[in-house]
């Protein structure tokens, strides 16, 4: 089983992520999805915060295809987003 670092680039209107192999640092996998957004008349921009899980979830079904095998283990994940963002989420609802 390969071992994975994973990477996800959460923008404004499109979340992507990539997988790269744990011993190598080799790019293995990239997949995006394109994001809906609510704008309000002040331009503030929003996401919803239930659309973006199911998202997240599909990506990483998404990278797990697109590897061609399953992971044992994910040795890193890291997450950028744009500046002055945030997400309060439950630990129980996700």
């Amino acid at each position: 089983m390969k071992r994975v670092l994973i990477g996800i680039d959460l923008g404004t209107t499109v979340l992507k992520a990539a997988a790269f192999d744990g011993s190598t640092g080799k790019q293995i996998a990239v997949v995006s999805h394109r994001l809906d957004i609510a704008i309000s008349p002040e331009g503030k921009r929003e996401q919803d915060p239930a659309i973006l899980l199911q998202s997240l979830r599909l990506l990483f079904g998404e990278l797990r295809q697109k590897t061609g095998r399953h992971w044992s283990h994910v040795d890193g994940l890291s997450l950028a987003a744009q500046g002055g963002s945030g997400l309060i989420m439950d630990r129980k609802t996700g």
